[in-house]
């Protein structure tokens, strides 16, 4: 039997499901929420384990809320700048156009 003619048959997996049936401005937007859903799923379960392994006192409120700020602002970093640069460019080619 010819290697072909046995395997034309062939259905992808199941990971590659969603590329056949989903549009591809839904999945643009779901590649996009992506990093924001990861970081809110790690910010739930920090906030659902770290009572258990911390008395919540003024003291431990105050540096975890410390301690969440320093890993937003890492986090939202590259984001943030990615978002300034853009302006800029559009701004700079902007004028070298309109001259």
């Amino acid at each position: 039997m010819n290697m072909t003619a046995r395997h034309s048959g062939f259905r992808h997996g199941a990971a590659d499901a969603h590329k056949r049936t989903t549009p591809p401005a839904q999945l643009q937007a779901i590649m996009q929420a992506e990093p924001f859903t990861r970081l809110l799923l790690w910010l739930a379960s920090f906030a659902v384990i770290l009572p258990f392994l911390i008395a919540p006192t003024s003291t431990a409120l105050t540096a975890m809320a410390a301690t969440l700020g320093l890993v937003l602002t890492y986090t939202l970093a590259a984001y943030v700048s990615s978002f300034i640069a853009g302006i800029k460019t559009i701004l700079y080619f902007a004028s070298q156009y309109g001259e």
